[in-house]
C-alpha cells in the first residue's frame, strides 16, 4: 500500500524534532519503520538509530517489517527495543565507571523488590500497619522514581506535597534513604531503576552522556503519549547533541497514567522543544465511517487541538446498544447475539469483548462455558487470578481436606509459616489424614510455627462449621472477614483496590450457586476451557487497556456506565474518555456498545460517554430496555 500525503510527511522527515499525531487505524507502526528504512536510504548508518518501542512484541513486529525490506544484517545492526531493555545495556556497560560497586548487578524482580521494601521498613523500625506497608513503601519508591526524583532531592523535600498525598510523608524520607542503600550494597537493580539509575548516571557522568548522544544521531520513541518524567528527561539528553527526535503517539489514546504516563508531555512538545514540527496522521484505514465519527464525537469533548480523524471505508454497522439491569444479563444477551453472529459466517476469532477491568470478564466466562462458545480471557481467566485462587482453595478446604489447596494458602494472611513448617506438614501428612488434626498436634520446629499452626487449624474448624449450610458466595463473605483478608491484601499489594474488586464479583456471583460442592465443580469446567495453549478460533475477552495496538472485525464494548466506564475509582474523567476512546476505535466493521444498571448491590447511571457518542441519534432510538438489534 502506498503513503497517504500525511505518511508521506512523516516518512520524509531527515532532521530536526518532530511529534507525529498518528490517530486511531492511522498506519503510525508503518509510518515508523518506513521513516528508519529512509533514514538507512539516505546514508545514514544502523549504529546511529536509537528507536523505543512501548512493547517487546512492537520491537519484534518493527524488526521484522524492516528485514523484509533492509534485510536480517542490517536490521541486526539497528537500535530497536523497549526503553528499559535499550537503557539496560547502555546501564549495564557503564555502571563501573559511576558506582564501582554496582559493577556486574543483578535484575531484581517484583518478589525482590517486595522483599527489600518489607527489610528496609523493618530496618528503620517501622512497625507494619494501614499506612506502613510493603505496599504503600512500593507505590511511593515506584512514583519518585518515574518523577527521575533523587534521593537528595527526597531529602530536601521536592515531592512532599506528592508524598502527602501518597500518605508516607512521615516515615518515607529515611526509609527511601535506608532502601537505597540496602539495594546499592545487594548490587540489585530493579525494572524501575533501569532508567532512574541510567539517568543520573548520565546526569553526573556527562562524558558517558555525551558518548551515548553523539553516538545516536537519530531517536526514534514510539507511544510517545505514555511516556512518564524520567523517560521524557532520559529521550532529552540523548538527543541533546544533534537533536534528530522523532516522536510517534496521539495523546487521545494516553491511558496508561497509573504507570505513571504524563499526557502533558506530548500535549506541550512544542514547549518543551521550541522550533519542533507536528505533522498529523488523519486517515483511518481501519474502521467504517460512522465508527470514526462517532468516536471523533466522543473524544472531541476533551477539546484537543488536533483536526478530527478522516475515514477512508464506507458506512458500517453500529447495531448493539441498550441497557440491562445486572451484567449478568448483559453478558447473556452478548451471548445469543454471539451465537447468531457464528451462526451467520462470523468466526469467533473475529470477535473482541471489551471491558474497563479484569473483575468484569467472569459473567462472559461463565456463559461461554455454558453456551461452548470457544473463548480467550487475554488477561488471565477470573477464576485463575492469584486472589480468587486463594478464595477457591478455602472453599476446597471447607469441603474437605485438599493437600493442594492447604499448600496455596496455608501462610495466606501471613502465619510466618514458611518452607521448614510445610516441609515438617508434608513428612506427616499422607492421603486420608485429617488436616486440622496434623495441625493441632503441634510438634513443629519452632514455637511460633506451632501457634501459627493452631491458630489456622481453630479458623478451618470454624469456617467448615459456619459454612457448611452457606452458599459459596456467603462462605467467600465469611473468609474475607474472619481472616481479614482484604486488610492483608490493602498492607501488601500496590494494586489492592483492584484485587477486591475482582473479590467482590466473585462473591456476588457465587450467591447464585446452592452449595460450594455445585460451585467448585462449575468452576473446574471454566478452568479447564482454557487449558489449551492450541491457537484455536475463539473468541477474545480482555481489558481496554490490552487491547491497545489491536483490532477486530466485530468489537463488543460492555458495561459503559458510570462506576464502570469511567471508573469509580478515577479522578482523571480524562483518561476514562480516552479509555472509552480506544475501546471504540479497535472495531473494524461492527460496534456494539452495552451498559447495566445493577453491581454489588449498587445503582449505576449510563455512562457520560454514551452521550458524548450520540448514540441514540446514531441508532435512532432511546437506549432503553432490552438490547436490540438496530435495523
Amino acid at each position: 500500500m502506498q503513503l497517504d500525503e500525511y505518511q508521506q510527511q512523516a516518512v520524509e522527515f531527515y532532521k530536526g524534532q518532530v511529534i507525529v499525531i498518528a490517530g486511531a487505524g492511522s498506519g503510525k507502526t508503518k509510518c515508523a519503520t518506513e521513516r528508519i528504512a529512509r533514514l538507512i536510504e539516505r546514508g545514514e548508518t544502523p549504529e546511529s538509530i536509537l528507536a523505543f518501542t512501548f512493547t517487546n512484541a512492537a520491537a519484534d513486529e518493527m524488526k521484522k517489517r524492516l528485514s523484509a525490506k533492509l534485510g536480517d544484517e542490517m536490521v541486526a545492526r539497528l537500535n530497536i527495543g523497549t526503553m528499559h531493555s535499550q537503557l539496560n545495556k547502555i546501564l549495564r556497560a557503564n555502571i563501573q565507571f559511576w558506582r564501582p560497586d554496582m559493577h556486574k548487578y543483578e535484575i531484581m524482580d517484583e518478589y525482590g523488590c517486595r522483599k527489600l521494601v518489607q527489610e528496609a521498613q523493618k530496618a528503620c523500625g517501622l512497625p507494619e500497619d494501614s499506612i506502613v506497608n510493603i505496599a504503600n513503601g512500593m507505590k511511593a519508591v515506584s512514583f519518585v522514581k518515574n518523577e527521575a526524583v533523587s534521593v537528595e532531592e527526597v531529602k530536601d523535600g521536592v515531592v512532599d506535597g506528592l508524598l502527602k498525598q501518597l500518605g508516607v510523608i512521615d516515615w518515607f524520607v529515611d526509609f527511601f534513604e535506608t532502601y537505597e542503600a540496602m539495594r546499592r550494597q545487594k548490587k540489585l537493580v530493579g525494572f524501575d531503576d533501569m532508567l532512574w539509575d541510567t539517568y543520573f548516571m548520565l546526569r553526573e557522568k556527562v562524558n558517558i552522556l555525551n558518548t551515548y548522544a553523539e553516538k545516536f544521531k537519530f531517536l526514534l520513541v514510539d507511544e510517545f503519549q505514555d511516556t512518564n518524567k524520567v523517560q521524557f528527561e532520559l529521550v532529552k539528553m540523548l538527543q541533546s547533541k544533534h537533536k534528530n527526535l522523532f516522536t510517534v503517539g496521539d495523546p487521545r489514546q494516553s491511558i496508561y497514567k497509573f504507570r505513571g504516563a504524563d499526557v502533558t508531555l506530548s500535549l506541550e512538545f512544542k514547549k518543551h522543544f521550541p522550533g519542533s514540527h507536528t505533522i498529523e496522521l488523519l486517515n483511518n484505514y481501519r474502521s467504517v465511517s460512522n465508527i470514526v465519527e462517532l468516536s471523533n464525537d466522543l473524544i472531541s469533548n476533551a477539546n484537543y487541538p488536533f483536526q478530527p480523524t478522516k475515514f477512508t471505508r464506507p458506512e458500517g454497522k453500529i447495531e448493539f446498544v441498550g441497557s440491562f439491569q445486572t451484567d449478568n444479563e448483559e453478558a447473556e444477551s452478548i451471548t445469543e447475539e454471539i451465537k447468531a453472529l457464528y451462526v451467520d459466517g462470523v468466526k469467533y476469532n473475529d470477535i473482541i469483548i471489551l471491558t474497563r477491568t479484569n473483575a468484569q470478564s467472569r459473567p462472559f466466562e461463565e456463559k461461554f462455558v455454558k453456551n461452548k462458545i470457544p473463548y480467550r480471557s487475554l488477561d488471565g481467566t477470573f477464576y485463575e487470578s492469584a486472589n480468587v485462587k486463594d478464595m477457591l482453595c478455602f472453599l476446597k478446604l471447607i469441603v474437605g481436606d485438599n493437600f493442594e489447596a492447604f499448600k496455596r494458602v496455608y501462610n495466606k494472611p501471613n502465619r510466618y509459616l514458611g518452607k521448614v513448617f510445610f516441609e515438617e506438614f508434608s513428612r506427616r501428612y499422607a492421603p486420608g489424614k485429617n488436616i486440622v488434626q496434623i495441625l493441632m498436634q503441634g510438634g513443629f520446629p519452632k514455637n511460633f510455627m506451632n501457634k501459627g499452626a493452631a491458630t489456622f487449624a481453630a479458623e478451618l474448624k470454624l469456617l467448615r462449621s459456619a459454612c457448611a449450610m452457606l452458599s459459596p458466595g456467603k462462605a467467600i463473605e465469611m473468609i474475607r472477614k474472619m481472616l481479614q483478608y482484604d486488610e492483608w491484601l490493602t498492607k501488601n499489594e500496590m494494586d489492592a483496590s483492584s484485587r477486591i474488586e475482582i473479590l467482590n464479583e466473585l462473591q456476588s456471583s457465587a450467591m447464585e450457586y446452592p452449595s460450594i460442592k455445585e460451585y467448585l465443580e462449575f468452576v473446574e469446567l471454566i478452568i479447564a476451557a482454557q487449558q489449551s495453549k492450541e491457537d484455536y478460533d475463539a473468541v477474545r475477552i480482555m481489558t481496554v487497556h490490552r487491547s491497545k495496538g489491536l483490532e477486530a472485525p466485530v468489537v463488543f464494548v460492555a458495561g459503559v456506565c458510570e462506576g464502570v466506564l469511567p471508573h469509580g475509582r478515577a479522578e482523571d474523567v480524562q483518561e476514562e474518555r480516552r479509555i472509552c476512546y480506544v475501546a471504540v476505535t479497535r472495531a473494524i466493521d461492527r460496534l456494539y456498545v452495552s451498559y447495566f444498571l445493577e453491581r454489588f448491590k449498587k445503582e449505576l447511571a449510563p455512562s457520560r460517554f454514551i452521550n458524548e457518542m450520540m448514540l441514540e441519534q446514531r441508532v435512532g432510538r432511546p437506549l432503553l430496555g432490552e438490547l436490540e438489534v438496530a435495523a
